[in-house]
């Protein structure tokens, strides 16, 4: 709930800065919508490939699996380019060095759990 009311206030934040210079509502909103729906789109896309693309990593694993190999494993590497292919991002636009970073860090979190749990 926490993090809605945080999206709900950034947008509102956002909307202040959007001046409506005595346009009728319409026009005011059809002024600053269409770049914003873009990128809650984009967003939305990012977020759903990197959970998409985790939760394919935690579905690879087996006992006895190293972290490299199941992090540069084949299948996984294929089903990553599929999620983003899904979404009709290139898997070379999502996975660029911050991102790969971000989700190598939630998969070994995955990966470290798996471990410690027994596998």
């Amino acid at each position: 709930m926490a993090l809605q009311r945080t999206a709900v206030s950034a947008f509102a934040d956002w909307i202040e800065r959007q001046p409506t210079k005595q346009q009728a509502f319409g026009q005011w909103y059809d002024k600053y919508w269409p770049d914003y729906a873009k990128h809650c789109y984009d967003i939305s896309r990012n977020v759903y490939i990197m959970q998409e693309c985790v939760c394919q990593f935690g579905r690879l694993l087996a006992p006895g699996m190293a972290w490299k190999t199941a992090i540069t494993h084949p299948t996984l590497l294929r089903k990553q380019r599929q999620v983003c292919l899904s979404v009709e991002v290139a898997p070379n636009e999502f996975f660029d060095d911050a991102t790969t970073r971000i989700y190598q860090k939630r998969c070994l979190d995955v990966y470290e759990q798996y471990v410690s749990d027994g596998e």
